[in-house]
């Protein structure tokens, strides 16, 4: 298993979320299972997203897809440049 994490800086939530939302049926057809997006409690344009995948060269072709690069310029609205990484889980814990 895969995680593609992706750290944004947004200056409108709302319009991240719409580009978000919108590129759904991309990432799924790019082997995306889902995701999860999180907002920091004392500066809620400070944006992480872990999205998950099966295999770990399609989630390395969508991180370095043009795609992706544009969605994020598009959904940050020239804030911070995003930060993006392709990481396996090495260990979970119960509590």
């Amino acid at each position: 298993m895969a995680y593609v994490l992706i750290h944004h800086a947004v200056d409108r939530y709302e319009e991240f979320e719409a580009v978000f939302t919108a590129d759904e049926g991309r990432r799924r057809r790019m082997g995306s299972l889902g995701g999860s997006v999180f907002r920091e409690l004392e500066d809620p344009g400070d944006v992480f997203i872990v999205l998950e995948w099966a295999d770990v060269d399609r989630a390395k072709k969508f991180a370095a897809g043009y795609e992706l690069q544009e969605a994020m310029k598009w959904a940050t609205s020239g804030a911070d440049r995003p930060q993006v990484w392709v990481v396996e889980k090495s260990l979970e814990a119960g509590a």
